[in-house]
């Protein structure tokens, strides 16, 4: 149980920084187009 439940809170970790970093990325995209 308490092997699952840390799974559990590591996958929620690992999805929310994929997303922020996806984020990231994508603002340094559009701050890179405006120098353009």
């Amino acid at each position: 149980m308490l092997v699952s439940s840390r799974n559990l809170v590591l996958q929620t970790f690992l999805k929310k920084n994929l997303h922020f970093k996806v984020r990231n990325w994508e603002a340094a995209n559009i701050k890179q187009m405006e120098k353009f």
